[in-house]
């Protein structure tokens, strides 16, 4: 007994010893690892060139610099015999990721790959809080080495009085010495705009942006322009977002919180958006018009913060945070007619909801059994393309053909469908109406909507000349008649392409012109006939100079600039990162010009509303159809001459000229311009080329 109790003394103590041993080492490898790192300053390094050397010149002075460096060790008489070693270092290998850098102050920590671009160059890109911060060697691939100039480092080492925008040149070894590759390197400060760190599970997007509903969670940590922290928490989804948007290869992301929580004062929430400004290279166009709506007054404008973001350590550039468009308190607080649903059936019952189609195709439901007793709201529905229709198991087409998809409730019963899309008909065959009043009920247009929604939207879409304006992306709620019962439009959402940024028509980067919001191809009818009705024209006219014109002002005399020089280095980071952005609206290469573009269609646009809407010029559209679609579309003061006429171009064919829609008359460039006119393409279709093949 006495020799059980001393082997069970004996184990105690072995146990205490091994598990104190493991509880100390951990801190003490920390320490160890601590005491091996050395601090290294690039302060007396020689640099290749700055940030206006062209990446040959860079490669050039790097191939120079190392043919120098292995000639001080070889003697005459080696040199003749050695020229191999003066060779460039192999510049073509992949050096993407194969370093990590870490920033660590305090509470503050924010990780950094090495990035290199397609011409061989490297970037380390650093938030602009970071300037006077160490820069810390945390990871090297396969656990190797770097050289930055003559100094080496290895994991743990931290890097000090590195020079902005001066290039260095820079190795990387493996863990046994030899050489893998070398570049010029950069080290990059952005701007004072806050940042993003978000890490997700796998610790790659990769799936996140090649599989469009895709989802994994991570954790997000947000910092404000002086680094420090805001928020720091747990996402239960990560996932891509968008259209044609996510087809960019900079893609928008949305995200999902695990706690609710206030971001910038956006109010307790768990969803935002990141916007990618993907084809905003300004990446001011979704600020400015949402800021126009906010100064008209709109009950509710989508919150959000121009931020630069950092997905699992690589730096993804100028993303816009913001709120959602959704039914909650912090953001449209209206009625939540779903809100029964969600809590009847879990998430997955929900996604295996029957959709339901009406016998004439033009509504759809789901198979839900929760009934609510009051259909007359809230309703928020969202006016889309055709081919989206299919997005959501909830909506309706009018017979203006105009598809609308059901935002909340989601999971619609046909009664609930009915009533929304019943309400929608009768207000659209309203408005159609030369009277505005709808011929089955006699009720007035005016009396189913808040007019001063519908006249600040219009006036934000037609101000900005969206081209998806009222196209795609156009919301619209009604709320309950407990909270008035009335249709309003908007939220407003979605601005990068507009303020003159679209060049697929042709027609949106034109800052003169009426668009009613009927210049798209899929166009909708509803604000051109509002348009139409006077009252809604005089509303117009009087919130332009009230509210609208002061704000543009405001943005042409100082705002634009502001936000311009606020955002001028990380855009510059952001065109570095996404060398090839694949925006096909680009037109100017340097970010200066295009935020000269913006003040001038800004400018001009005012110039002309004025001129309508204040003064009483009056203007007229002349349209060119080309087989059945708006080709191109100009606009003439009253008794302008047509003047030369446009050459349009169609495969195997000869254009014959224009004819007048109207009459089959010739185009003359000499007769003025008293009213609308339409124009369509004639051709001669020329015989198919011969191919003679010969052996």
């Amino acid at each position: 007994m006495d020799k059980l109790k001393k082997c069970m003394t004996i184990m105690a103590i072995a146990g205490t010893v091994l598990v104190t041993g493991v509880f100390c080492y951990l801190p003490f490898r920390e320490m160890i690892k601590e005491a091996k790192k050395n601090t290294v300053s690039l302060e007396q390094e020689a640099t290749l060139g700055d940030g206006e050397a062209s990446a040959e010149e860079l490669h050039e002075n790097m191939t120079q610099m190392s043919q120098s460096d292995s000639a001080q060790g070889l003697s005459e008489n080696d040199k003749e015999g050695n020229d191999e070693i003066a060779e460039t270092p192999a510049q073509n290998a992949e050096l993407h990721r194969a370093v990590l850098f870490a920033l660590r102050q305090e509470d503050r920590e924010i990780t950094s790959y090495l990035w290199q671009n397609g011409e061989g160059i490297c970037y380390v890109f650093l938030p602009g809080f970071a300037k006077g911060m160490d820069l810390q060697v945390e990871e090297v691939t396969e656990g190797g080495s770097l050289r930055i100039g003559s100094q080496s480092l290895k994991e743990g080492d931290v890097l000090t009085d590195f020079v902005q925008e001066e290039a260095y040149a820079f190795t990387l070894f493996d863990k046994d010495g030899a050489e893998i590759a070398s570049a010029p390197l950069y080290f990059l400060y952005s701007s004072d705009l806050p940042v993003m760190s978000l890490t997700t599970e796998s610790e790659t997007m990769e799936e996140i942006e090649t599989t469009k509903g895709y989802a994994e969670a991570g954790t997000i940590s947000l910092f404000d322009g002086q680094g420090e922290v805001l928020y720091e928490g747990e996402a239960t989804e990560i996932a891509g977002r968008g259209n044609s948007t996510y087809g960019l290869l900079k893609k928008p992301f949305e995200f999902k919180l695990e706690q609710s929580a206030d971001l910038f004062g956006f109010g307790e929430s768990k969803d935002f958006n990141l916007l990618a400004e993907g084809y905003d290279e300004t990446k001011l166009r979704n600020q400015l018009a949402l800021g126009l709506a906010d100064a008209l007054g709109m009950e509710y404008v989508p919150q959000g913060q121009s931020m630069e973001l950092y997905c699992n350590g690589e730096y993804y550039g100028i993303y816009y945070l913001c709120e959602k468009v959704q039914v909650e308190e912090a953001r449209l607080d209206i009625a939540d007619l779903g809100e029964h649903t969600k809590t009847a059936y879990s998430s997955s019952e929900l996604e295996q909801m029957s959709s339901i189609t009406s016998e004439d195709a033009m509504r759809k439901w789901t198979d839900c059994e929760i009934e609510e007793t009051d259909l007359s709201g809230a309703y928020l529905f969202e006016r889309e393309l055709p081919e989206r229709y299919g997005e959501e198991k909830s909506g309706f087409i009018t017979e203006q053909e105009d598809y609308y998809l059901l935002k909340t409730p989601k999971y619609a019963t046909e009664n609930q469908v009915n009533y929304i899309a019943d309400y929608m008909q009768e207000f659209q065959d309203a408005v159609q109406a030369t009277d505005g009043i709808n011929g089955e009920n006699g009720k007035h247009y005016s009396e189913y909507i808040d007019m001063d929604s519908f006249v600040d939207k219009y006036l934000v879409e037609e101000i900005s000349r969206n081209y998806d304006g009222g196209v795609t992306s156009s919301f619209f709620y009604k709320k309950s008649d407990a909270e008035g019962g009335k249709l309003y439009a908007g939220p407003v959402w979605d601005f990068d392409v507009a303020f003159g940024n679209c060049t697929l028509d042709l027609i949106s980067s034109n800052p003169v012109g009426i668009t009613k919001l009927n210049d798209h191809i899929y166009g909708p009818s509803l604000f051109a006939d509002l348009y139409e009705q006077e009252d809604f024209y005089a509303k117009v006219v009087e919130i332009y100079e009230q509210k609208a014109r002061p704000y543009l002002t405001i943005l042409l005399e100082s705002e634009i600039d502001r936000l311009a020089t606020q955002m001028a280095p990380a855009a510059k980071l952001d065109s570095i990162r996404w060398e090839d952005l694949q925006n096909r609206h680009q037109y100017y290469e340097e970010y200066e010009n295009n935020i000269r573009q913006l003040k001038y269609f800004v400018e001009a646009r005012m110039n002309f509303l004025d001129e309508v809407w204040l003064e009483g010029e009056v203007y007229h559209s002349v349209s060119f159809m080309v087989d059945g679609f708006l080709w191109k579309e100009y606009y003439y003061k009253e008794g302008q001459p047509l003047g030369a006429e446009p050459y349009p171009s169609r495969y195997n064919s000869l254009f014959m000229g224009w004819l007048t829609e109207a009459h089959d008359t010739p185009y003359d460039e000499f007769k003025p311009v008293y009213e609308d006119m339409v124009f369509y393409a004639t051709w001669q279709q020329l015989p198919e080329a011969e191919v003679v093949i010969t052996n």
